[in-house]
């Protein structure tokens, strides 16, 4: 029974050691890409990109200036109606005193949306999709996503190490023990 349970503490551990790559590795690529390069994370929200962009889906919103949009992109802004963030594909393009004024429609829509999406509205251009990782985002964003994949992780951490410090110790009383009953039978035969 033993050996089964080094067996599982062994694979768990392993588990736990990708799992903490992962999250670094997808924090870094986070942080890089919004300081460095600008870009920004979406959640979506609504089926209306579907099956472009799903419900749950994450895009990765790509920094661009105004006049580097054109048809067939989809954008990411602020809707002129309700201020959400909203994900849409372009239809056309108006200008309005050298300014763009887009025309947007959801993939899925059958009518396109019922305003003119005015520029200092986008915030870029949909890039990367990564599919369900917007539900972990969005849960992220709340106190207890935050509580679940950052504290409990880290708790688990300090509990981990601080058993593993305590473990080293009693290895060293054992040894000392030893020692200390050894060197007693020592000097007794020798006495």
């Amino acid at each position: 029974m033993n050996g089964k349970l080094k067996k599982i503490e062994r694979v768990l551990d392993g588990l736990g050691d990708v799992v903490m790559w992962a999250a670094l590795g997808a924090g870094l690529f986070f942080v890089v890409s919004h300081f460095l390069l600008g870009w920004n994370i979406s959640p979506i929200y609504g089926g209306g990109m579907s099956p472009t962009l799903g419900r749950g889906d994450l895009a990765v919103v790509i920094s661009v200036g105004s006049k580097d949009i054109a048809v067939d992109d989809i954008i990411v802004y602020h809707s002129p109606l309700s201020g959400n963030i909203t994900a849409h594909r372009v239809i056309k393009v108006h200008m309005r005193d050298g300014q763009p004024l887009f025309r947007t429609q959801g993939d899925a829509n059958d009518s396109p949306d019922p305003y003119l999406v005015p520029s200092e509205n986008v915030i870029g251009r949909a890039g990367l999709t990564i599919p369900l990782l917007g539900y972990l985002a969005n849960f992220v964003g709340t106190p207890l996503g935050f509580t679940v994949l950052v504290g409990l992780p880290g708790l688990a951490l300090a509990v981990v190490q601080t058993r593993e410090m305590f473990s080293g110790v009693q290895e060293e009383k054992i040894r000392r023990r030893a020692r200390w009953t050894t060197g007693l039978k020592t000097k007794h035969w020798l006495g």
